[in-house]
Parts: structure tokens; sequence; C-alpha cells
């Protein structure tokens, strides 16, 4: 029997706990940020930098795929 494991988190900071390689990283970040929604607007402070930050945490574990959906 094959069993998963949820992990509700910052990726920034569980990917690396992990401690390996993955054959593929599936990815889907926020985007739309500053976009202007029907009664509000999402913001996000500092987003280049969060963007560079998941992306080199995903990539540290990522062994050979990486992919975001968008």
């Amino acid at each position: 029997m094959t069993t998963s494991t949820l992990i509700h988190g910052d990726c920034r900071i569980e990917l690396p706990k992990l401690g390996r390689k993955f054959d593929a990283v599936v990815c889907d970040p926020p985007f739309g940020v500053d976009a202007p929604y029907d009664g509000f607007t999402d913001k996000f402070a500092d987003y280049e930098q969060f963007t560079r930050e998941w992306i080199a945490a995903a990539w540290n574990v990522c062994g050979g795929v990486l992919c975001l959906h968008g």
C-alpha cells in the first residue's frame, strides 16, 4: 500500500527539511499580485524577493523537472 503525507507550510521552510531530491516539483504560486479583482486588490510586499526564494527552495529539491502552473 502506498502512503502519502501532506505538509502544510511555507515551502521556503518546509522543503529544505525533507532532505531529499524529487523527480519533479509542481508549483502553483500566487499570480495576479496587485491585480484588481472584484471588490479587492491582492497585495504582497516584496513579491519579487518571495518569488526568488520559493523558486530557489523548489529548485534545490528538484532532481529533474520544475513545473510552474499558472
